[in-house]
């Protein structure tokens, strides 16, 4: 089953709520209106299926969260808030070092960590939830007309696949 099958099967058992913005598949983030404020919502998973490679603590983190807060970016949202969860049995200074590479995207995105939870597990795994606001009530979703589109990117196509493809530690992403 592929993940767009999966998602779909999940929403079925669910009601949507009116405050949604975007509908399934069509943004990185959820878009919710609360109140007058419209927020970007997102949430991120990563254990060893991601393919990082052996990467330093502080890189991963750092990857780890470039990932998550790039979703708030896709739909034009100001990163604000972020809340993780991490299990691992690796010792403190290792978690330490992964936290400050978490903590230099958060501060050059001028967002916070407010809250999260910790476990343990025999390998690395990592939850984010990223939470943004927008300026205006313009926001960017996958639904729009068939036209002449621009393509951005960051970094060099294709170099974290082929990391994860050779076994390398995948490169450090770009904010």
């Amino acid at each position: 089953m592929r993940e767009k099958d999966y998602i779909n099967s999940i929403l079925q058992q669910f009601e949507r709520t009116p405050a949604q913005i975007n509908r399934p598949h069509c943004s990185d983030s959820e878009i919710v209106k609360i109140g007058d404020k419209i927020l970007a919502v997102t949430m991120d998973e990563f254990s060893n299926e991601d393919c990082f490679g052996k990467m330093n603590p502080e890189d991963l983190g750092w990857n780890m969260a470039v990932a998550t807060i790039s979703d708030l970016f896709a739909v034009g949202a100001n990163p604000a808030f972020f809340i993780h969860s991490i299990c691992s049995n690796e010792s403190s200074t290792i978690i330490e070092q992964f936290s400050r590479g978490i903590s230099r995207v958060l501060k050059e995105t001028g967002s916070f960590l407010i809250g999260g939870d910790v476990g343990s597990s025999d390998s690395l795994r990592y939850c984010a939830t990223a939470i943004g606001t927008f300026n205006s009530t313009n926001y960017l979703t996958r639904q729009f007309e068939l036209s002449e589109q621009d393509l951005w990117i960051t970094g060099t196509v294709g170099d974290a696949n082929l990391s994860a493809f050779t076994g390398q530690p995948a490169p450090l992403f770009e904010l």
